[in-house]
């Protein structure tokens, strides 16, 4: 069901799973299905080590912390734009 590759906008390396592990935070076996962007890593990792503020103020991520732990709030749908500026064949 699934075409193309990574430099298309078909689904090829679209989604890709995340695991993560954090204890005392995230719940074992448990599943999100929530969306989020690579530039979502660095204010994650920033309120972690407990720099919420700094986190806040990333350019271009959110924080997806509020997923990890359960409590917080994180946008239901948040709109995510790609751009393609070549076709490959």
């Amino acid at each position: 069901p699934l075409r193309g590759h990574k430099l298309t906008p078909y689904e090829g390396g679209v989604r890709v799973p995340m695991l993560v592990k954090w204890p005392g935070i995230t719940k074992a076996a448990s599943v999100n299905d929530q969306y989020f962007i690579i530039e979502d890593i660095f204010p994650t990792f920033l309120e972690m080590a407990g720099l919420k503020e700094e986190a806040q103020k990333s350019v271009d991520g959110m924080s997806i912390v509020p997923l990890l732990s359960g409590n917080g709030n994180y946008p239901a749908e948040r709109p995510i734009y790609w751009h393609f500026p070549n076709t490959y064949d």
